[in-house]
């Protein structure tokens, strides 16, 4: 897909939407300094364009610059589907330790949106972060069932279960399975990661 989006702002470099779509492809690679600078000019050439403001807050909350992910809200709120400034700033909450809050505000993004994948995912991780891991657990159920195929998040619950002492058997199938789904290669960091754990475990 990078390279797609390469060729396209080759061929026409005023097109904001192809250094948007170079900007997420570079996105889930994590190349996130890199996109954040596709961002930015895809933001220059069109200065309404939501989806840019809103990736540049998810990007900055993963770079863990709450402030300005935060800022951002101001730039895409009124721009993009109502569960997401409340998403983000479920997450932001979350990060900064105000629990209660945090869960109101994923329990209402979850409630309004048509595709509540990434709450209970980011949720399942906040959970996690808060010792609640019978409840992370079955936000991560809920996110595979919406999105069965995603090897992140194979690999994002074989962490939280690497990281409370849990089943190994269940570690395993998680990691083996993140491996398996990022193969081919959609997600070669996330495959290389999948792997590298397999090698300390299955042994």
């Amino acid at each position: 897909a990078e390279k797609f989006f390469d060729t396209v702002i080759k061929l026409e470099p005023e097109f904001s939407r192809a250094w948007l779509g170079r900007a997420t492809s570079k996105f889930y690679q994590d190349k996130y300094e890199s996109s954040l600078s596709d961002l930015n000019k895809s933001i220059e050439l069109k200065n309404d364009l939501g989806e840019a403001y809103l990736l540049k807050s998810i990007i900055l909350l993963e770079l863990k610059d709450l402030e300005n992910s935060e800022k951002e809200i101001i730039n895409f709120e009124t721009l993009v589907p109502p569960e997401w400034p409340i998403l983000i700033r479920a997450r932001i909450y979350g990060e900064r330790g105000e629990f209660n809050k945090s869960e109101d505000l994923f329990a209402k993004s979850i409630s309004i949106s048509s595709d509540p994948t990434l709450s209970y995912w980011w949720r399942a991780k906040i959970r996690a972060n808060f010792n609640k891991l019978e409840d992370s657990i079955d936000d991560f159920k809920e996110a595979i069932f919406l999105d069965p195929n995603n090897p992140k998040l194979y690999l994002d619950r074989a962490k939280v279960l690497i990281n409370n002492n849990q089943d190994l058997e269940k570690i395993i199938i998680d990691l083996k399975e993140a491996e398996s789904l990022a193969k081919e290669p959609r997600l070669p960091i996330v495959y290389k990661e999948a792997k590298n754990l397999l090698k300390q475990f299955n042994k």
